[in-house]
């Protein structure tokens, strides 16, 4: 009787029974659902594949080399399973300055590349990232086959210029549905080879190519900041975001900084800021040293 129903209601059901003692979705639990039928198994799948966190945490501090490898073989994955891209709707990833221990994924990633229409320039750019094995090259080919993608959370990001590329791409083959941009930037305030700046500004003398510029995103978070990232020096050109309507910042910012900082955003319809304590903002920052 139950395999007559439709398949997002089994999909909720199957959800629901898969809770562990603290209300939260668990794998393990809902994976033993799968073999019961070919039903089960695909509503199962859309379960798990729905809201993938590939950030491997080890108490308070992240483990890049497992990372490196979840995204990775995540990478793999759907190359090999193209049904399964459309189900990831929102990734959690961190640029771990990490690769990659798999040839067949590097292997992978530029025939990949090579199969994009994209211009010469950026595709050039990609390949040679990929070559080199560039955490970043792998992460923004992840990117490049989850097609349906509405949210995306990047914990420690750094500088992120190959992403930044394609926003001046006609019809980017990347994040095209994206609406929702989460940055937790914890270590780039207390690190020089970690700048802030392409999150605000984009690659370097290039205009509008700004994370902030995606044409799809009306929601950004900014988490753990303070006034050394939202400076006029650190801004630059950053001017006319004009599709973000809800902007959340976490951290501690003066007010001059502050306002400085949202005259920059045009089409602002909802803003929350919440403020803490400088001392608990840079522990956060010295968390994420340690781990580097």
């Amino acid at each position: 009787m139950i395999e007559r129903l439709p398949d997002e209601l089994l999909t909720e059901i199957i959800g629901y029974a898969g809770l562990d003692n603290t209300h939260r979705p668990s794998a393990q639990n809902i994976k033993r659902f799968a073999p019961v039928s070919r039903k089960f198994a695909n509503c199962t799948q859309e379960i798990l594949y729905q809201d993938i966190d590939l950030v491997v945490r080890n108490k308070s501090t992240i483990d890049t080399p497992k990372t490196a490898h979840k995204i990775t073989c995540l990478f793999q994955t759907l190359l090999k399973c193209p049904g399964l891209r459309s189900k990831v709707r929102s990734l959690c990833l961190v640029d771990c300055r990490k690769r990659g221990k798999s040839p067949s994924a590097w292997i992978g990633l530029g025939e990949h590349v090579r199969s994009l229409a994209l211009p010469v320039e950026v595709k050039y750019i990609w390949l040679d990232e990929a070559q080199r094995r560039s955490s970043e090259a792998m992460l923004v080919g992840l990117l490049s086959v989850v097609t349906n993608l509405r949210g995306l959370h990047l914990t420690n990001a750094g500088n992120l210029s190959l992403l930044s590329r394609f926003w001046g791409v006609p019809s980017p083959p990347i994040l095209r549905l994206l609406e929702t941009l989460k940055i937790e930037p914890l270590i780039e305030a207390v690190r020089n080879d970690y700048s802030p700046v392409s999150h605000f500004t984009g690659v370097h003398g290039q205009k509008n190519t700004s994370l902030f510029y995606h044409p799809a995103i009306r929601n950004l978070a900014i988490m753990n900041i303070h006034n050394g990232y939202v400076n006029d020096d650190r801004l630059g050109e950053l001017q006319g975001v004009s599709r973000v309507t809800n902007l959340v910042i976490h951290g501690w910012i003066q007010d001059m900084y502050l306002a400085s900082f949202l005259k920059r955003f045009k089409g602002l319809r909802r803003f929350v800021f919440i403020e803490i304590p400088l001392p608990i903002l840079y522990f956060n920052l010295a968390i994420g040293l340690r781990e580097h």
